[in-house]
């Protein structure tokens, strides 16, 4: 098991990217402000009078609009409530364009190839931000204008400065405690767990065009196998012989959080941040990191290519990648990667992991490569299941 670099994480191969293409289309401390004042110079009295005084470069001002796109429920609402704050301080107006990832990144593809961009920046994750970065769908930021990317794990800033890690999230094993406890099981501790016979019909499974799935399937090829990410038969072999215990499969968080909330099932993967949302709601939800390690799903912020309000959009993704709005994202249970954002010592997200504790939880990260036949996995995957 390795754990994640900057590499692993932000540099999908182009075989990687050209598959998700396919996929995807078929799927649905803070930064202070510029000043308004002018910039007064002032010439040294012994400068010859034949030498002129250097003149300062006023700061770049941001544009009066700003337009976000990002999710909805509770990340949207803490997005929004991080962006109002934002727009205070700049007096920018900010327009925050609503929906899943899949569908943001379709309306920045379509806009970018008529030739109007209206979005500046998009919140992304990594299914879809390979295909932009190949696609040239997004601008590198501006480390005057970003200096907040220092302050981030070193993992979280590609070297050509194209994006930035905003957060991510683990990928273990979610389950119902009601529906464990009424029958006497102990905790799931293993994604083999996913292929167990013990629960009966009761189990959801991620479907590979979901998040949760394609950077689950990884880890379960890899323990199905003895230690091959790309064994995808192996997985296969488990799903067909454990067919009769699964009562959905599920393509997003959202399916997989209500099937289990509702008790329809009782065990998925499923990823820490959402379920400790729903658990926070009251649902009788809970999430484990397997004994083998768990995967992770990440949220670069991008600045769109030819966006219409460049600067503005750059000094709002420094504003969200500062130490007061990473702090929301860990009380918001996703995992932070601002270095000065510290671990939680109370409540549900006192077990949220921080980027600095990543290597201590052997964390899988497999090469790029190993996505190269995600299409045929996929075929594999549903043939298993329409039978």
């Amino acid at each position: 098991m390795k754990d994640p670099t900057r590499d692993q994480i932000l540099r999908p191969s182009l075989a990687f990217m050209a598959v998700l293409a396919i996929v995807l289309s078929g799927c649905a401390p803070a930064a202070t402000a510029p000043t308004t004042e002018p910039i007064k110079t002032v010439a040294p009295t012994s400068v010859p009078e034949a030498t002129t005084a250097p003149t300062a470069t006023p700061a770049p001002q941001p544009e009066g609009a700003l337009v976000f796109a990002g999710p909805g429920g509770d990340l949207g609402v803490m997005f929004q409530d991080i962006l109002n704050q934002f727009s205070d301080k700049y007096a920018v107006e900010v327009t925050y364009v609503e929906g899943r990832v899949g569908d943001n990144f379709s309306k920045v593809q379509a806009q970018t190839q008529a030739g109007r961009p209206e979005i500046d920046v998009i919140l992304t994750n990594d299914a879809v931000d390979p295909v932009g970065k190949a696609q040239g769908l997004f601008a590198p930021l501006d480390p005057a204008l970003v200096p907040n990317l220092n302050e981030l794990v070193d993992f979280a800033v590609p070297e050509d400065h194209i994006g930035a890690l905003f957060m991510f999230t683990l990928v273990g094993l979610t389950y119902n405690t009601d529906t464990f406890r009424a029958n006497g099981w102990d905790p799931p501790t293993s994604w083999e767990d996913i292929w167990s016979s013990k629960y009966g019909k009761c189990i959801v499974v991620a479907h590979l065009s979901g998040g949760n799935g394609l950077k689950s399937i990884v880890v379960l090829n890899y323990v199905a196998s003895g230690g091959d990410y790309s064994d995808i038969d192996a997985s296969i072999a488990h799903f067909e012989a454990s067919k009769d215990n699964v009562v959905a499969v599920a393509g997003s968080t959202s399916e997989i959080s209500d099937l289990l909330a509702s008790g329809v099932g009782c065990l998925s993967v499923g990823n820490q941040g959402r379920t400790f949302q729903a658990q926070a709601a009251g649902a009788p939800v809970d999430f484990v990191i397997p004994k083998e390690g768990p995967s992770f799903i990440a949220n670069p912020l991008e600045l769109v290519a030819n966006a219409p309000h460049p600067i503005a959009g750059q000094l709002a993704i420094n504003y969200l990648l500062s130490a007061e709005s990473q702090a929301k994202v860990l009380a918001g249970f996703f995992s932070p990667t601002n270095l000065s954002v510290p671990p939680a010592t109370e409540g549900a997200a006192a077990r949220v992991s921080v980027a600095a504790q990543l290597a201590d939880l052997s964390v899988h990260s497999p090469p790029e490569e190993v996505f190269a036949d995600l299409e045929e996995w996929i075929r594999k995957f549903d043939a298993v299941f329409a039978k």
